[in-house]
């Protein structure tokens, strides 16, 4: 939670949390300043489903 919060302050707008963790505490600070919220998700699986879907459009 703490993380969330320092990384609203430094201005930043996305958080992505890694496969496996779950804060729904922090989703909602984060959701509630306007900040997206990525959670137990692999950035490098999203990433890769994202391009396979890109080049068979």
């Amino acid at each position: 939670m703490k993380i969330t919060e320092d990384s609203i302050k430094a201005g930043i707008n996305i958080i992505w949390t890694k496969e496996g963790i779950i804060d729904e505490k922090s989703e909602t600070i984060a959701k509630n300043a306007g900040v997206t919220f990525v959670m137990n998700e692999s950035p490098k699986k999203s990433f890769r489903k994202l391009n396979w879907i890109i080049r068979n459009i």
